[in-house]
């Protein structure tokens, strides 16, 4: 099975380093998907929307318990595993936010994270 990851999760981001390191993606680019991604500069968060917008994504193979894992990490902040279609054959998950982006976090215009504050 697959994880599409757009956040924390990419390499050279902390959550890589304690859950993913030292895999390799075994695809990156640019996906579209029905969501728009937001930022605080700390962390991301992607929000289901009508419309569709390219996110930057790394897709790491991982283990049924490996997404248990990340369940575990990403569950309690309000993020929630789903399936997306037409990524790479097989079953791909991503996590979604399921609130609305709090005030201080702002679009990410070209669909890339990338941290601006520290941890």
């Amino acid at each position: 099975m697959y994880l599409a990851v757009y956040g924390t999760l990419k390499q050279g981001h902390y959550n890589y380093k304690v859950l993913l390191a030292p895999k390799k993606p075994f695809a990156n680019g640019y996906y579209e998907l029905k969501a728009k991604l937001y930022t605080n500069g700390r962390y991301p968060m992607l929000i289901k929307n009508e419309d569709l917008f390219l996110i930057y994504l790394e897709i790491y193979e991982i283990s049924e318990e490996k997404l248990v894992e990340i369940d575990d990490l990403e569950q309690p902040f309000g993020f929630e595993r789903e399936k997306i279609e037409n990524i790479v054959k097989g079953d791909v998950w991503i996590y979604y936010y399921t609130g609305i982006p709090p005030s201080e976090f702002s679009l990410v215009k070209d669909g890339n994270f990338r941290a601006s504050k520290e941890w």
